[in-house]
């Protein structure tokens, strides 16, 4: 199942389903895809609440190719294409709503959910 740039795959990142488009310019040629001022602001909703299991079964579905079981950036792929680490200071210093931005839109080598295949996690496809 495909979907349209900038919306990401049902079950990965909850988009309120009246967020306007973050995105700006061309992301492929930009370093940044979306407006960082913007993603900035955005408060996570669920925070200080622990990790769901269906959160958990996406990150290992979509993003521990690269960055492995715990972030470090040594998953199969991410040792050939330089993923970066999830546990450094800088990216611990990331604001909720820039790492949701990444998810959501993409940046360098990580591509936007949006353009993956969409697969079945816990009844959604």
């Amino acid at each position: 199942m495909a979907t349209s740039r900038g919306i990401p795959i049902p079950g990965t990142v909850p988009v309120s389903g009246g967020e306007e488009s973050w995105q700006v310019g061309d992301p492929l040629q930009l370093a940044y895809g979306f407006d960082q001022a913007v993603a900035d602001k955005v408060v996570n909703p669920l925070a200080g609440q622990p990790a769901s299991a269906v959160g958990d079964t996406l990150y290992h579905t979509y993003c521990s190719v690269c960055h492995g079981p715990v972030g470090a950036g040594d998953g199969l792929v991410g040792v050939k294409i330089g993923a970066p680490s999830l546990l450094t200071d800088r990216a611990k210093g990331y604001t909720d709503g820039y790492i949701y931005s990444i998810i959501r839109y993409g940046r360098g080598s990580c591509r936007s959910t949006a353009t993956r295949s969409a697969a079945k996690i816990g009844g959604r496809s």
